[in-house]
């Protein structure tokens, strides 16, 4: 909550709003320089602050509306955490100002996305806003799902694999620090479907015509494509004989593999290259650690484990 926006003001109520222990003084007040400064403590570099200078005379009044850092902690498993959410409905945000905020993901945290379209965490504040991510847990994004196998006389072609969703958006901030001691994980990719295969057997046989006829035909729809890494886990269906391999499902944050083509052998004698291999499904795109569209100020001060893009 801002300070009052006029009246006196004391050490205490400063002390209240920016944080800090006894003994203080003023001096200890200074605005942080930058985004990449936010870390819970000190006065943060966003609008309501403009009047608190960086260095130099500092006066009490300098701190008429200003605003101190909104410190979250989050602990336990969360499906698709939305810090807009949180800010309005827990912190009395209102949406529309701008804000600093400082979460703390602690160690065996989880977030997690439940589905391709949704995030792990998401973060979509004010344009003016300043957000550092302290995280010690997990931000998982989820693996897309593997491709079809080619079927049996309806299509040949395996499917292709599902694209992964993304561990973290962030979307309309000033800038974002992260502090990654933990883990970050966009989704897996899926893999390809496999192909269906199709093999026909040697002429054994005439038919009411008195010509050879082709018999022994063996057919198997290819193996459906395995699930990308993340929420979910890998699955898939195992090979078979003439189907194709399924493709695998990519590693966190990582491309599905390709689906093998069709794998039926030709015959010998009259049938020789009497067989149809379909071709395998492509492999799903990889999800991102952080996906963060036209949002250019990112600063990784600590980089622990990310798996996947962060553009």
């Amino acid at each position: 909550m801002a300070m009052q926006t006029s009246g006196g003001i004391t050490l205490a109520q400063i002390q209240a709003e920016h944080g800090g222990s006894n003994p203080i003084s003023l001096s200890e007040y200074y605005k942080d320089a930058s985004y990449a400064n936010l870390d819970g403590t000190g006065v943060p570099a966003i609008s309501p602050n403009n009047n608190i200078p960086t260095s130099g005379a500092i006066h009490f009044s300098n701190f008429h509306g200003s605003e101190g850092t909104t410190i979250i902690n989050v602990s336990g498993t969360h499906n698709n955490y939305n810090l807009r959410t949180v800010l309005t409905n827990s912190y009395g945000w209102n949406g529309s100002t701008p804000i600093a905020v400082h979460l703390v993901i602690a160690s065996g945290a989880i977030l997690r996305a439940t589905s391709t379209s949704t995030y792990g965490l998401s973060a979509h504040l004010h344009p003016s806003s300043i957000l550092s991510i302290q995280n010690s847990g997990i931000i998982v994004g989820k693996g897309g799902a593997g491709g079809a196998g080619g079927i049996v006389n309806t299509n040949r072609i395996g499917g292709a694999g599902a694209a992964a969703g993304h561990a973290i958006y962030l979307y309309s901030i000033g800038g974002v620090v992260l502090r990654n001691y933990g883990n970050i994980r966009g989704g897996g990719g899926g893999g390809g479907g496999g192909g269906m295969g199709t093999n026909h057997g040697g002429y054994n046989d005439y038919d009411d015509e008195g010509g050879p006829e082709c018999s022994g035909q063996t057919s198997a729809t290819g193996s459906v494509g395995q699930t990308g890494s993340g929420e979910g886990g890998p699955s898939g269906g195992s090979a078979g004989v003439p189907a194709g391999l399924a493709g695998a499902g990519g590693g966190y944050g990582a491309a599905g593999g390709t689906g093998g083509a069709g794998r039926a052998v030709a015959s010998s004698g009259n049938c020789a290259g009497s067989q149809i291999n379909g071709a395998g499904g492509g492999g799903g795109a990889a999800g991102k650690a952080i996906y963060r569209p036209g949002m250019t100020n990112l600063s990784i001060a600590v980089t622990g484990t990310i798996n996947g893009a962060t553009s």
